[in-house]
């Protein structure tokens, strides 16, 4: 049986997976995967409690180098971190296929390529580099290191799996990457949780999930349902967070605009259920999970008419589209307020689209025959 090493990035464990809400959906993921005849083992940067973490009856092996010293000296010397990538190496070199989720964890995963002929899948969900660059980022020795360690992952790299057609252009132009090496496959959703539960308890109100930063855009949209008095949720934390705040306090009328700095995971249905209306106003984006999962529960969505979420979403088909001006931004939310019933219609076609594109057996069937292709 082939077997593929998932190694972890950088610091990261199944610890971390669990309070950031990440761990059921990898683990539905993952064990798909190992049903189908693929042995997965998970390289976290974890001491031995990881196993622990998992349920029984979980089809996963997790390989782990055991109890970390806590002494200053080791902490300083990054000798837990250095011995766990001897850990990893030692281990890995023994699988079939070396895969990792982002380039953050990909130094150990060239190692074993190089210095053990392994294959190597890479997984990148946002292209750290096309990122910077539509954010207007202008460090330009940070820009030279991730291009630069971008382009060692993507020239060992056997199979590269991206989320967008603008992430795989993208690689293909800048770091003249075969472009038959690289795969699209987006980001999946488990419609078993993330569904329309039942359409009484929808209250008519806009609902914003992510990070209070710059990149992400917030005090557009809370400009915007500040001067048209629209009721809103903010879902997240960040920078802005204060400002938006204080924003909110500079208005003498009492405003239903509500702040939640987080949510767990696993009750995020509720509020995609709670509200009607999605609104993602992101300055640059690549696969957004959020926005999936809000047409999952059948949103009406708004969304910026950008590269990442104009391939999504149609204008006036199957969401709204605005020109990333606030006068757009107004008048986007007042044609959804207006015309409730049109955007129903368009709910159900955001939700069906999402069914087609991003369903968990058909996007990891796509990944196992990646697998199996370079265990040949």
């Amino acid at each position: 049986m082939n077997t593929l090493a998932l190694l972890f990035t950088h610091g990261v464990s199944l610890n971390e997976w669990k309070k950031s809400g990440l761990l059921d959906r990898e683990l539905t993921y993952y064990n798909y995967i190992a049903s189908q005849g693929i042995i997965v083992e998970f390289y976290p940067y974890g001491d031995t409690k990881e196993q622990s973490i998992l349920e029984s009856n979980s089809r996963i092996i997790v390989k782990t180098i055991g109890n970390y010293k806590k002494s200053i000296l080791y902490k300083l010397l990054k000798i837990n971190t250095l011995k766990t990538i001897s850990f990893i190496i030692f281990n890995a070199r023994r699988s079939t296929i070396i895969k990792t989720n982002q380039l953050k964890s990909s130094l150990p995963a060239i190692f074993l390529k190089y210095f053990f002929n392994k294959p190597l899948l890479l997984r990148v969900g946002y292209e750290p580099l096309m990122n910077r660059l539509e954010g207007n980022k202008s460090n330009r020795v940070k820009s030279f290191l991730i291009r630069f360690f971008s382009y060692l992952s993507y020239n060992a790299a056997d199979k590269i799996i991206v989320t967008t057609i603008e992430i795989k252009n993208f690689i293909k132009t800048k770091y003249r990457i075969d472009y038959n090496k690289i795969h699209i496959l987006p980001n999946w959703i488990d419609t078993k949780k993330f569904r329309l539960i039942d359409k009484s308890i929808r209250s008519k109100r806009i609902l914003f999930v992510g990070r209070l930063e710059d990149e992400k855009n917030p005090l557009l949209l809370l400009e915007a349902v500040i001067r048209l008095k629209l009721p809103a949720t903010f879902i997240g934390y960040g920078k802005l967070y204060e400002k938006m705040i204080n924003r909110l306090k500079a208005e003498k009328s009492n405003l239903n605009i509500k702040f939640i700095k987080s949510v767990k995971a696993e009750n995020m249905p509720d509020y995609f259920n709670s509200h009607s209306i999605y609104a993602i106003t992101s300055k640059y984006e690549g696969n957004p999970k959020s926005l999936l999962e809000a047409m999952a529960c059948e949103c009406h969505i708004l969304a910026n008419n950008i590269i990442g979420l104009n391939s999504i979403i149609k204008d006036r088909y199957n969401g709204v589209l605005y020109e990333g001006s606030l006068r757009s931004l107004e008048s986007s939310l007042l044609y959804i307020w207006e015309n409730y019933s049109e955007c129903e219609i368009y709910a159900k076609r955001a939700k069906q689209a999402l069914i087609k594109n991003n369903n968990l057996i058909s996007i990891a069937n796509k990944e196992i025959e990646l697998i199996n292709l370079l265990a040949k």
